[in-house]
């Protein structure tokens, strides 16, 4: 009986030790399983933060450069690691949107036992060019819908004998806008600094009356004195953070009474690149080069007056 036991007690060591070595093979195949999902899962959120930053880096240089746009996209994608071999960037026929797809190689863990050393990790990212449709730091000032001309200098803010009035807003009014609690301070602090509210495509805002000779000609001053850049901005060559460059609402006229333009109707922004203040006293004028550049806000689909904003679309 003793023999019998003894031999039994054995074979279930024996079968306890079969099943623990089976228990740990799972168990680090299981490991290694797990491994290989993190790895596959870091690689795949590495590799979207790659594309979707060189994507946005591409788009940049679009409508107007779509050559430079593939070039930077894939500057960008090499600084973080990315294989030009391994990776596809295209322009879209419109020029609008830029789209970035690359693989990743993953090294396996669990795989191997399969005979499967690497996996490849793949995704795609585009990054498109809209109209602005909401800025906040607009200047206080107001331009006519019209077609704009590249490089063309426009008045953004009239003076009392100015010849022309291109924007229409009537007697009393020298293309202000009274954004804010209104006045000439708040029309002053607007100016400098850029008015610190939304505005928005569609949105309806009163005119601001009065010449306001003095408070355009100190806010204009401030920001001249600010385009401290090594390399001197102009309108052919500034840089996008300039102080020189005002974002100026785009309108249609809404409210009128009698002559004068009571309120207007924003349907989109533009870029124009501020010169000194030309006259004096009460004739003093603004003046500003109309250009296309990119600045922060809502984009979405709306009337083109060169100033827009990047995305990503997927």
């Amino acid at each position: 009986m003793k023999v019998f036991w003894d031999g039994l007690i054995g074979e279930e060591k024996g079968s306890v030790i079969v099943l623990t070595a089976l228990s740990m093979v799972m168990l680090l195949g299981f490991t290694a399983l797990v491994t290989d999902i993190g790895l596959a899962y870091l690689a795949s959120q590495k590799l979207s933060r790659s594309i979707d930053a060189a994507a946005l880096a591409g788009a940049q240089e679009l409508p107007g450069n779509p050559d430079r746009a593939v070039e930077i996209a894939k500057e960008y994608a090499r600084r973080n690691g990315l294989a030009e071999e391994l990776m596809e960037i295209q322009v879209a026929q419109d020029r609008q949107s830029l789209r970035v797809k690359a693989v990743r190689p993953v090294r396996l863990f669990f795989g191997r036992i399969l005979g499967i050393r690497d996996s490849l990790v793949q995704k795609a990212s585009q990054a498109e060019v809209r109209s602005l449709l909401a800025v906040r730091g607009a200047a206080p000032l107001a331009v006519k819908q019209d077609n704009f001309v590249l490089g063309r200098r426009y008045i953004l803010k009239y003076g009392a004998g100015s010849s022309r009035r291109e924007n229409n807003l009537g007697p009393g009014n020298f293309g202000a806008l009274a954004l804010g609690k209104g006045g000439a301070d708040q029309y002053e602090e607007n100016l400098k600094y850029g008015y610190e509210g939304w505005l928005r495509v569609g949105e309806v805002v009163d005119t601001q009356t009065g010449n306001l000779s003095g408070p355009t000609l100190r806010a204009i001053d401030y920001r001249l004195s600010l385009c401290s850049h090594a390399r001197q901005c102009t309108p052919q060559s500034f840089y996008r953070d300039c102080p020189r460059l005002l974002i100026v609402p785009v309108f249609v006229p809404w409210k009128v009474e009698g002559q004068q333009v009571k309120k207007v109707k924003i349907t989109g922004f533009a870029a124009f690149f501020v010169e000194a203040v030309k006259g004096q006293g009460k004739e003093s004028e603004v003046h500003g080069y109309f250009v296309e550049t990119l600045a922060s806000g809502i984009t979405g689909h709306g009337l083109d007056f060169g100033l827009r904003g990047v995305r990503l679309a997927e």
